[in-house]
């Protein structure tokens, strides 16, 4: 059995929309992303956390830490909302959408301890963040954000 199928089979009963894997060098990373993350053009930061831009490494060493892995694993969901105004909807979309982010990466680092996990927006395992102040209090559960590594989530989903 591939890793792929073992893994899709662990994954077939969440509420996934769509997902592949692709080889990481299929990836890009933009600057210009990892900037308007930096200054919340996206509207979902609020304020730098340990998972965001500066306190990341460069945006070549985020590109050579995911280069190092050959394949990554993209997924999306769904959610109806009741209207592009749906401020309420919006939240409760990205806080399901972490849970689910999570809950994937234990399937995955259930083999793969190391495995990388980005996630989409900011990191809120802590009611507040220690940076830049103090070191992280959970850095084992911290999912570092996609945009802050330069990688634009609609074109990797696009692109994979």
């Amino acid at each position: 059995m591939s890793v792929h199928v073992h893994f899709l089979s662990d994954l077939d009963s969440l509420p996934i929309c769509e997902s592949a894997f692709c080889e990481s060098a299929k990836v890009s990373y933009m600057e210009v992303v990892r900037a308007m993350s930096s200054q919340d053009k996206f509207g979902i930061y609020g304020r730098p956390t340990w998972a965001s831009h500066p306190a990341l490494a460069s945006l070549d060493a985020c590109k050579a830490r995911c280069l190092s892995y050959k394949n990554v694993f993209v997924f999306t969901t769904l959610t109806n909302l009741k209207s592009s105004y749906d401020i309420k909807g919006w939240a409760e979309a990205a806080h399901t959408h972490e849970l689910l982010t999570k809950e994937v990466a234990g399937i995955f680092r259930s083999d793969y301890a190391d495995a990388l996990v980005l996630a989409v927006g900011a990191c809120n395992n802590c009611d507040s963040c220690t940076y830049p102040e103090a070191p992280c209090r959970n850095r084992d559960e911290m999912l570092p954000s996609i945009e802050a590594y330069g990688i634009l989530v609609t074109r990797l989903a696009r692109d994979c």
